[in-house]
């Protein structure tokens, strides 16, 4: 694996989702979470942005759920990570895009990884009931 020297930046993410990947949120955020690892990318924030009708149909999909990151990595990985999102098959589509006009402060006060793991564990016990 090559570098640029310790040379970082840092990134902001949209992942895309379809309705069954956002019934297996844990899953999902699992995955995403060994993106960033294969990336050696460092997160700073990781939030369900917002679940809504898509404006057309992607691979039959009328609904999605938007994650957000926000994402430190070296330039280099970065070609990487995205064809790892692109190959993936548990997310519809991916953005990334430099994030230079937010500072890290700002972008760990948008981190809501907590919540997120509440919500997994909210649906978990859902399934857990409807199964019973």
């Amino acid at each position: 694996m090559s570098t640029s020297k310790g040379r970082t930046a840092n990134y902001e993410v949209m992942f895309l989702l379809s309705q069954a990947q956002a019934a297996q949120l844990g899953e999902a955020v699992d995955h995403i979470n060994d993106l960033f690892k294969r990336a050696h990318a460092t997160v700073h924030a990781l939030k369900k942005w917002d679940e809504r009708r898509l404006a057309y149909e992607i691979d039959k999909n009328k609904r999605g759920t938007y994650l957000l990151g926000y994402f430190t990595a070296d330039p280099v990985n970065l070609a990487g990570f995205e064809r790892d999102c692109n190959l993936s098959e548990k997310i519809l589509r991916t953005l990334v895009t430099r994030c230079d006009h937010l500072t890290l402060d700002e972008m760990t006060a948008t981190d809501a990884r907590a919540d997120l793991a509440t919500e997994v564990e909210l649906r978990r016990g859902s399934e857990a009931q409807a199964q019973a």
